[in-house]
Parts: C-alpha cells; sequence; structure tokens
C-alpha cells in the first residue's frame, strides 16, 4: 500500500527545498518579471503542498490507495522497483538502451527520488506542485508577447488558482512536468517566429526542452514540430525564406523517422497504424463504463471509422469541455473533477470572445502558433483519447490565457448566452440519456 511509505521528515524536506526550488528560479528573474510573479507563485506553491497530504489523506480515508488513477499506483510501484538498482549506481536490466529509458521516463524520475528520500509518493507530488509554479513564467511571457501585461497577469491567476487546475497537480503524475515542458518550449518557439537575432538560442532551447518530453511524452513531438514549421511559414510573408527557415525542423522531423522507424510515437508511420488500430478494434470499447455515465456523449463523438473523420471537431469540443456533464452521484475523486470543472466552463464565454478578437484583430499570422497549439492537439487527443481529458492539461493555459484575452475585449452578451444555452441544453440532453 502506498500511504505505508508516506514519512513526515521526507515530505516536509522535499517541500522545503521544493518552495527552494521556485523561489531560486524566481530571484534570478529581471526585476519586472520578479514583482509580477514571485508572490502569485508563492502563494501557488504554499497552498498547493498545503493540500497534498490533505488530499492524499483524504482519498485514503475513502478506501483509495491515495489516488483516484491508476497511473500513480504504477509510477509508485515501477519506481520502487527501480530505486535499489539507482542507489547500486546501475540501470534496471528492462530498461537498458534508448527504448527501454524512455518509456518509462517518468518512473526513472520517480525513482531517483525515491533513491534520495525514501519510497514516499509525496515526494514527487511536491515536486509536481513546484513544476506548476515554475510554468506560470511562461505563461506570463506568452501573455506579453502576443498580448499585454493585463492578460498576462490574468491568465497567470487562472493558471495558478482555478481549482481544476490546482487539482491535476496533486498526484504522482507526468502531467504537470509534462505540461512544464510544453510551455517551455511553446514560449521559445514564439520567440523563434520573430526571427530576431535570438533565433540560434531560441532553437537551443527548444531542442534542450524536447529531449526531457522525449522521456515524458514522446508523442508531443512531432504534432508541436509540425505546428511549429506551419506557423513559421505561416508568420513569414516571405514564403522562399520561410521555406529554407523550416529545412531544419524537416530535417529533425525526417531524423526521428529514420531512427525510431518502428516508435508508435515517433514515427509517422507508426502512428498512423496506432490510430488505425484504436478506431478498428476493441480498445475503444473499454469506455462503454464512462460511455454510460455521460448519457452515450464519448460513444458518439468517438472516431470509430476513418469514415468518420468529420468527428474531429465534436471530439476536440468534448474534450474542450469534459469532464461533463457531472456525473451523480459520481465518487469523491469524480465530485471534485467534475465539479471544480464547471468553474472553468463558466468562463467559456470569454474564451470564445477571446478567441474571436484575436481572429478579427491585426497580427494573427504571427498568433497561428498560438492558435494552432492547443487546436491540434485538442483534435489529436479527441481522436486517439476520447476519454483522457488529463491529456488536455497540456494545452489548457493556452486556453486560459484566451480566456484572459476575452475579460479585456468588451463584453458579447449573445456569445454568452449561446454558451451557456449549449451547455445547459447538452447537459440536460445528456441525462435525459443516462436516466432512461
Amino acid at each position: 500500500m502506498i500511504q505505508h511509505y508516506v514519512e513526515v521528515e521526507s515530505t516536509l524536506l522535499a517541500a522545503f527545498l521544493s518552495l527552494m526550488l521556485v523561489i531560486v528560479f524566481y530571484a534570478v528573474r529581471p526585476a519586472e518579471e520578479r514583482r509580477a510573479l514571485m508572490g502569485i507563485a508563492l502563494a501557488s506553491y504554499l497552498i498547493k503542498a498545503a493540500l497534498v497530504p490533505i488530499y492524499f489523506w483524504a482519498l485514503v480515508g475513502v478506501g483509495l490507495e491515495g489516488t483516484a488513477h491508476h497511473d500513480p499506483v504504477k509510477f509508485h510501484e515501477q519506481a520502487q522497483r527501480y530505486a535499489p538498482w539507482i542507489e547500486a549506481g546501475r540501470l534496471p536490466p528492462e530498461l537498458s538502451g534508448w527504448r527501454g529509458i524512455s518509456t518509462w521516463g517518468y518512473s526513472m524520475f520517480c525513482a531517483y527520488l525515491y533513491a534520495w528520500f525514501g519510497p514516499n509518493t509525496l515526494v514527487p507530488r511536491m515536486l509536481n506542485v513546484a513544476l506548476s509554479s515554475l510554468q506560470l513564467l511562461y505563461v506570463y511571457r506568452l501573455g506579453k508577447l502576443y498580448f499585454d501585461e493585463r492578460v498576462a497577469r490574468l491568465a497567470v491567476l487562472l493558471t495558478a488558482f482555478l481549482p481544476f487546475t490546482m487539482l491535476t497537480t496533486l498526484e504522482q503524475r507526468k502531467d504537470p512536468l509534462a505540461q512544464f515542458l510544453s510551455f517551455f518550449v511553446l514560449y521559445h518557439a514564439a520567440v523563434l517566429m520573430k526571427a530576431d537575432r535570438r533565433w540560434p538560442r531560441s532553437v537551443a532551447f527548444i531542442a534542450l526542452g524536447l529531449v526531457p518530453m522525449s522521456f515524458v511524452r514522446r508523442a508531443f513531438i512531432l504534432p508541436f514540430l509540425g505546428i511549429v514549421a506551419i506557423s513559421f511559414i505561416a508568420a513569414r510573408r516571405n514564403v522562399l525564406m520561410s521555406l529554407i527557415a523550416s529545412v531544419p525542423v524537416l530535417l529533425l522531423v525526417g531524423a526521428t523517422q529514420f531512427y525510431a522507424p518502428g516508435d508508435s510515437d515517433l514515427s509517422v508511420q507508426a502512428n498512423i497504424e496506432r490510430v488505425q488500430g484504436k478506431v478498428a478494434t476493441e480498445q475503444l470499447r473499454r469506455l462503454r463504463g464512462a460511455v454510460r455515465d455521460v448519457g452515450g456523449l464519448l460513444q458518439y463523438a468517438q472516431i470509430q471509422s476513418p469514415k468518420q473523420v468529420w468527428k474531429l471537431p465534436l471530439s476536440a469540443a468534448v474534450i474542450l469541455i469534459s469532464p461533463f456533464p457531472p456525473l451523480m452521484p459520481p465518487r469523491f475523486p469524480q465530485l471534485l473533477f467534475h465539479w471544480s470543472n464547471l468553474i472553468c466552463l463558466a468562463l467559456y464565454p470569454w474564451l470564445f470572445i477571446g478567441v474571436v478578437s484575436i481572429l478579427r484583430e491585426k497580427g494573427l499570422r504571427e498568433r497561428t502558433l498560438l492558435l494552432l497549439f492547443p487546436a491540434v492537439f485538442l483534435i489529436l487527443i479527441g481522436a486517439i483519447h476520447p476519454s483522457l481529458t488529463r491529456y488536455r492539461e497540456m494545452v489548457f493555459p493556452v486556453i486560459l490565457l484566451f480566456i484572459a484575452v476575452g475579460f479585456h475585449r468588451p463584453h458579447n452578451f449573445l456569445i454568452s448566452a449561446l454558451t451557456y444555452a449549449s451547455l445547459t441544453g447538452l447537459a440536460a440532453v445528456v441525462y435525459a440519456a443516462r436516466l432512461t
């Protein structure tokens, strides 16, 4: 049982070191960023760090192993098994070579923590909380780069304190690490779009971020590189120079195809076969339990054959609003996730106002990257993993950035009315289907 290995001393030590990491990270930033972010980052960290043991023991109290999902248990058990090898200065036999390490990257990350602190699941959770505070820097920079100080500050506040985004950082999962890395490379890709003297540094930082991402979520890499290439071409009016500048990206994609011909995350051909396999086999049918709970909404949105490609926008929309509508009566963890998500949905009129404003304003070409990033990943998640809403968190701060834009644009009553009416109507249909 996970709770048998929880220790107060190692938890407090991990919390203190994680707090120092947040303080040092922001202390070395320029004065403007330090003044804008230090207080918010520390408040966010302290609140989440206090919630980590409360949330853990609350789940233990309702009969769970301190987690609402299976993945944290898997990561804990694997890390516990690998930690003795780390202490001995060796890699576990099954992790020898690139394929093994990249497949179990987050488990290895936790194994190093267990080797230093002991097999305490609260240690990686404290580090996840710290990473969520560090990520605020890149949300702020993206907001200032594309919009202004007001939008950047509001996006940071939403990312730091919305209940749903806070809950996703409290478990032993790789999502906070993947989210931090995704926004690290997204910001430097945004700087690269400027094509100024900083481009060599931006390319170096993107490569630096994609290396650890290959250990955590390799499926991110190919779509991201494609988004960067398309956005660069769209942002530059000189098509010839755009194509020349895209050559390094294309070479990098080609290199991944050569060195990983059978990798289901890095190989284009293997990815296509993977998607075809998912829609043609019984794998999606494992969702039936969840499908019944939401009145068939997930089942209808699933893409079960190539002819249903028209469902892609619908699948992306379902991922964007999920989990919705809330289950009644849910288990305790689902109660928290489902009802806290309603707070996010209450802000969605401003999301649509923000997106419409961006599409109408000048500089749309330069913002292609920011628009494509969530759109592409929501479509991919909806097509391949229609029930795994936690993958949405990898791009969700961009959604919050759009909401912040909407708050600082003239309010549109029609968009608000249509949004709330659509959600209410959808909830009524789903509940009626579920009850019957």
